[in-house]
């Protein structure tokens, strides 16, 4: 016979498990619409919410979720630097350049190289400057 002791952990216990049915099911969910239910109602930064499937999805290249229980999809890189070649899914911070543009650590931005100059983009660590199209790499500027 279970004590009344007993029956309220193993209540905890079944309540505890029944409100990882979402998080499980979904790893990207921050809320869920109740605790046994596997449909999001809002998720962790570096993941989009579909309200039509009530899902979150990781946030694909050039675009990100800096919100945390966000409630929208995932927002383009570019919205915030047209410039940026690439961002961090969690801030929208950019990481990398696109070509022709460099780094520019005093903005902090991407930046378009200028006049006869050219970059081939990349990280923000090694695209921190533009060569001079009288390169032999350049083929036109």
């Amino acid at each position: 016979m279970v004590n009344l002791n007993q029956a309220i952990v193993l209540l905890i216990i079944v309540t505890i498990a029944a409100g990882q049915a979402c998080t499980t099911a979904n790893p990207g969910c921050s809320a869920c619409v109740n605790a046994t239910s596997t449909l999001c109602t809002g998720c962790h930064a570096g993941f989009g919410f579909d309200p039509f499937l009530k899902n979150c999805t990781a946030c694909p290249a050039l675009f990100y979720s800096d919100t945390t229980s966000a409630t929208d999809f995932c927002i383009a890189c570019t919205s915030v630097n047209t410039a940026c070649g690439g961002c961090l899914s969690t801030t929208g911070a950019c990481n990398n350049c696109k070509a022709g543009h460099f780094w520019n650590s005093a903005t902090p931005a991407c930046q378009v190289c200028p006049l006869n100059q050219w970059s081939l983009g990349g990280a923000i660590a090694t695209a921190t400057s533009c060569s001079s199209c009288t390169s032999a790499a350049c083929l036109s500027c």
